[in-house]
């Protein structure tokens, strides 16, 4: 949500540098629930973001990931790599 804060900061579509967000979440259950969670995305979020962002690219620059085997291994580059690991416990 918080790249989503940015861009509509970033593109002029809000007034403010603090953009309300909304989470909208349907639940499929006998008597389906849509549920509305607001958030606010301001400055200091942006910069939080910026920070994870620059540190997992820092990880995988340096080749550090962690295995998260699924349907698309067999189509992944590192398939190899993530077989030689040890699985985490």
């Amino acid at each position: 949500m918080s790249i989503y804060g940015y861009a509509v900061t970033m593109t002029g579509m809000a007034e403010r540098e603090d953009v309300l967000l909304r989470f909208e979440v349907l639940t499929k259950t006998k008597e389906p629930d849509l549920a509305r969670y607001y958030t606010v995305r301001d400055r200091p979020e942006h910069q939080r973001l910026f920070r994870a962002i620059r540190a997992v690219l820092r990880g995988v620059g340096q080749e550090v990931f962690y295995p998260n085997p699924g349907w698309q291994c067999q189509d992944c580059p590192f398939f190899k790599a993530c077989q030689l690991r040890p699985r985490p416990s």
